[in-house]
């Protein structure tokens, strides 16, 4: 999950009006232009509101005026996933760590529910970890995981010497094998403002190059409607032996991300990547 904000005061964030969005491009209210009045009277139904943590802004508030305080414009993976857990997107647990013993220690706690578990590079100026070999997957021990630790330390030392190394966020490993890798973004239009967009997701997701968007707020219909426009739209509908992804939970996650750019405008792009759907 990646989260950049724009610089503002700490105090502002969270205060500042959104500039007007228009529609959505395609359905009934094509071209409609939404002030704040109409943004909040075309936000989600109360059932899906229902669905998200009704404090969610209220969780993620001060995770924004933290990252202002110290002067960043880009969230950790943790608070990231704070963030959208908050609005009711479901994350695996993740253990912050701070050194190579810690990480050994939060392997050693994961492993006693999970089979194997990841590691992740923790830092405040690399944004994709892959990149630079800062994810290493499949560890099944304790001592694998601090060497695991070891070698992502020793590789950004290598590629990039000037970041700053936080420290390694562990997770258990998510195996769904039938599941189908999605993503979901926010981006800033110079004219619309923020644009949601849904697609298929994974390491290759400029390459397969499926994906669509709709501007803020969406709703059910309008979520569903998204998900038919995209290729893996079909597969999600089922095919042979495998039955239909959870269609609802998918429209949930891309109506509670739709609360989250209206929440707070101060977001100027956002990844989730993958989004497992089975």
């Amino acid at each position: 999950v990646v989260v950049a904000v724009r610089e503002l005061p700490p105090d502002d964030i969270g205060t500042e009006s959104p500039e007007p969005v228009a529609a959505a491009a395609a359905g009934p209210d094509s071209g409609r232009q939404f002030d704040d009045e109409t943004v909040a009277a075309d936000a989600p139904p109360a059932a899906w509101v229902a669905a998200m943590d009704e404090s969610g802004i209220d969780k993620a508030l001060p995770i924004f005026r933290q990252a202002a305080r110290e002067g960043r414009s880009m969230l950790s993976e943790v608070e990231a996933k704070s963030v959208i857990a908050a609005y009711g997107i479901a994350v695996p647990e993740t253990i912050l760590t701070h050194s190579i013993e810690e990480a050994g220690l939060a392997a050693e706690l994961l492993l006693k529910n999970s089979e194997k578990v990841a590691l992740k590079l923790s830092s405040k100026d690399l944004t994709h970890k892959s990149d630079i070999g800062g994810v290493i997957l499949d560890v099944a021990t304790a001592d694998a995981a601090r060497e695991a630790a070891e070698l992502i330390e020793e590789r950004v030392r290598k590629s990039a010497p000037d970041a700053e190394i936080s420290g390694f966020a562990v997770q258990p490993m998510i195996v769904r094998k039938q599941a189908l890798e999605l993503i979901l973004g926010v981006s800033q239009d110079a004219v619309f403002g923020p644009v949601l967009m849904f697609g298929a997701g994974g390491t290759a997701v400029e390459v397969i190059d499926d994906t669509c968007v709709a501007l803020p707020p969406i709703d059910e219909a309008m979520s569903l409607e998204l998900i038919g426009r995209t290729r893996i739209g079909n597969l999600l509908a089922g095919y042979r032996d495998r039955k239909p992804a959870d269609h609802d939970a998918i429209a949930h996650a891309l109506c509670a991300m739709s609360q989250i750019v209206v929440d707070l405008p101060c977001i100027r792009s956002m990844d989730i990547n993958p989004l497992l759907a089975d």
